[in-house]
């Protein structure tokens, strides 16, 4: 069926295209999957409505539908003529069933828009790889801060998912694309390092891949936080996200909790604000490993990611486990794919049931202190340089073999010029 749902998302976006804008068409693609799966009947009964009336019959489905499902359909805004509309919805009633379309739209989604406006949208590198570094999570609580579609939590199966988002277009379609796959969730809308929805402790595990290099705008409103770790002396800076998603990620989690925060790698070694948040982290040892990510991981950008994991009850004494994972991958086409022996390695390589001191080292805190704080994979990791064995007299050869058709082809050349000139 998969191949059946990408043919009805790309024949839904070739009608509309110069009608709407990929982000428009991939949204009114959502409304109406998300209709059909919700009132079947209803669904049908709109292909015998007569054209004149269509996109307002629509329109009343969706006001229905919105009264019981309120944070999936209240933001939703679209401009379409009833032909349009009717060759859209015939297209949607082909699919007998809508298993496994969420998957399938999520991907569409993911290579259509990449990232745009800031909202990024998780591969199946990020999902795979969190899935098989957290396992069974299904009597676990998760929350994700910079949610998106749900493309990573969505696949984890979790007791119960946490999610905000800032963008209420993409919050509500996430919502549309849960609630089809019958997951347990709340999705609130707004910005979770100014207004977070999550309360203190509330949540088993924290999953998070937000945006790099965002700006704050407002310090004001961060400035009393309660997410805010105490005794870090230096104030938040325009450039201090990074810190403040590690913050509330750790806010969220109960005693036991861990979080995966999916990072830029600059957070690791860069001073001031970040400088002290790393500090305190570390020297509360709250942080249990860090995976360094390949580049061409994500989908929307060629930096390296590093994906930092925190654990609240971490045995006291304990080392930080850093995982190079820059050389894994394989790239194929456009983008770098972490084959399932690539992931597989990764998760043992993090659960001790692998050994590799190439690319994986437990690095105990004096280590760590010596280093002024620093994380960087250049201070703990050197990269071997391949030794070539040469031949002395062999390449003395090879020189003389090269010198002598370097002159033979002087020679010619002089011979030609002075052909010519005669």
């Amino acid at each position: 069926m998969k191949d059946i749902y990408l043919k009805t998302i790309s024949s839904i976006m070739e009608t509309l295209k110069g009608v709407m804008t990929p982000e428009q068409e991939l949204d009114l693609i959502s409304v109406i999957a998300f209709v059909k799966s919700q009132d079947e009947e209803a669904f049908a009964r709109l292909l015998n409505v007569g054209k004149f009336s269509l996109v307002a019959e629509f329109r009343e489905l969706i006001h229905q539908l919105s009264k019981a499902h309120a944070n999936c359909l209240d933001a939703v805004h679209f401009e379409i003529d009833s032909e349009a509309l009717s060759k859209l919805l015939i297209k949607m009633n082909e699919l007998s069933t809508l298993d496994g379309f969420t998957e399938v739209y999520r991907n569409a989604v993911q290579k259509t828009l990449g990232m745009r406006g800031g909202d990024n949208v998780s591969n199946s590198n990020e999902a795979h790889l969190i899935q098989a570094l957290l396992g069974d999570v299904k009597d676990k609580t998760i929350y994700d801060g910079a949610a998106g579609l749900a493309s990573t939590t969505s696949l984890l199966n979790a007791k119960q998912l946490w999610l905000q988002d800032i963008n209420i277009n993409t919050a509500q379609a996430g919502s549309r694309l849960l609630k089809m796959e019958g997951q347990a969730f709340t999705y609130s809308v707004g910005n979770s390092l100014e207004h977070p929805s999550i309360k203190r402790s509330s949540c088993d595990l924290a999953v998070m891949s937000p945006p790099f290099g965002m700006r704050l705008t407002s310090l004001e409103k961060i400035e009393n936080q309660p997410y805010l770790l105490p005794d870090i002396s230096a104030r938040v800076p325009t450039s201090g996200s990074d810190s403040l998603w590690l913050q509330l990620a750790l806010y969220s989690l109960n005693k036991t909790g861990k979080a995966f925060i999916t990072l830029a790698p600059g957070w690791l070694f860069r001073g001031g604000y970040d400088a002290k948040v790393r500090e305190y982290l570390i020297e509360h040892e709250l942080i249990e490993s860090i995976i360094m990510l390949p580049q061409g991981y994500f989908s929307y950008t060629q930096i390296q990611g590093a994906l930092v994991i925190l654990q609240n009850n971490k045995p006291k004494g304990t080392p930080i486990r850093l995982i190079d994972a820059r050389d894994l991958g394989r790239q194929s086409r456009k983008e770098l794919i972490l084959e399932r022996k690539d992931i597989s390695l990764i998760a043992d390589l993090y659960a001790a049931k692998a050994h590799n001191e190439n690319i994986c080292k437990d690095i105990p805190l004096s280590e760590i202190r010596a280093k002024d704080y620093n994380l960087s994979f250049g201070s703990y990791f050197v990269k071997a340089i391949e030794e070539i064995e040469l031949n002395p007299e062999k390449e003395l050869q090879k020189l003389a073999e090269l010198t002598l058709k370097h002159q033979q082809s002087q020679q010619k050349l002089m011979q030609l010029l002075n052909e010519s000139k005669g």
